[in-house]
């Protein structure tokens, strides 16, 4: 609710062996540059976001990215600073790849998690049996 009217996001899914595109339109409340998003975004691509998102180094079309693990791969290239608060950003992903890469890591994160808890929740219930 708190982003209603503050984020529009389009996203084309074509049956073709071709990457997808995903253009976000975003408002920010600071002024800033393209630059100096792009460098944020970068930054997050080597920290919390680092299996999730890649920023690009080159220019690309959208067969290039086939076979890319990444959710979200911000194109700099394309992506449009419409004034100093609004912003046109352009993301490739390929959708199969993508969904099929992040859903091993969703299984590791369950099995890790499954591994942490389930001993914790054996306690808990023999506790509960005295």
């Amino acid at each position: 609710p708190g982003l209603k009217g503050k984020i529009v996001c389009s996203a084309v899914r074509v049956p073709v062996p071709a990457g997808s595109l995903m253009i976000l339109d975003v408002s920010l409340r600071r002024k800033t540059t393209l630059t100096e998003l792009t460098d944020r975004l970068l930054a997050l691509s080597h920290q919390y976001l680092y299996e999730v998102l890649n920023v690009l180094e080159h220019p690309i079309v959208s067969s290039d990215i086939i076979g890319n693990k990444y959710v979200a791969n911000f194109d700099p290239f394309s992506s449009r600073q419409l004034d100093g608060h609004n912003f046109k950003l352009f993301f490739f992903f390929d959708n199969e790849c993508s969904y099929s890469h992040n859903l091993l890591n969703l299984l590791k994160w369950i099995n890790r998690a499954r591994d942490e808890c389930v001993p914790f929740r054996v306690r808990i219930i023999q506790a509960a049996k005295r």
